[in-house]
């Protein structure tokens, strides 16, 4: 369930939004788990590698690169 808002291209959900996290953060918070630092990299970090980074970084950061045939 990580991952959500990379695009497809890079081997993640593609989705455009934040939603989806949110959902995933209130289920955890009602298990009574908690992903620690994990979430602040799907929260925060990765909305921002994927709006402002270059090619090269995306390359090396993202999932699933290169794309599997």
């Amino acid at each position: 369930m990580l991952g959500l808002q990379v695009p497809e291209v890079y081997g993640g959900g593609g989705q455009a939004d934040c939603r989806f996290n949110a959902v995933l953060n209130e289920e955890l918070a009602r298990a009574g788990l908690g992903l620690g630092t994990v979430r602040v990299h799907d929260d925060v970090v990765l909305p921002y590698l994927i709006r402002y980074a270059d090619e090269p970084p995306r390359r090396r950061w993202l999932p699933a690169w290169p794309p599997a045939s």
